[in-house]
């Protein structure tokens, strides 16, 4: 959801997002620069040309480099 939103936006944006999923409801999420959202997700999953090519939860995902060259296209 942050394509396009100045930075500051944005900011504002996820802190918003980021009480819903306390409040009880689920959350999802497509989003090109995965480090913004990764850190208020509980799984993720990672598709490239509509296909899912990784699910794991999101802590899994943050620290395994093959994410960056997954979020390249690889």
């Amino acid at each position: 959801p942050t394509i396009g939103i100045a930075a500051l936006e944005v900011s504002e944006l996820l802190g918003h997002l980021e009480g819903l999923p306390g409040d009880g409801m689920a959350l999802l999420l497509a989003e090109q620069r995965a480090g913004v959202v990764l850190g208020m997700a509980g799984r993720a999953v990672v598709l490239s040309r509509g296909r899912i090519v990784r699910m794991a939860s999101s802590r899994e995902l943050e620290s395994d480099p093959a994410l960056a060259d997954l979020m390249a296209g690889g």
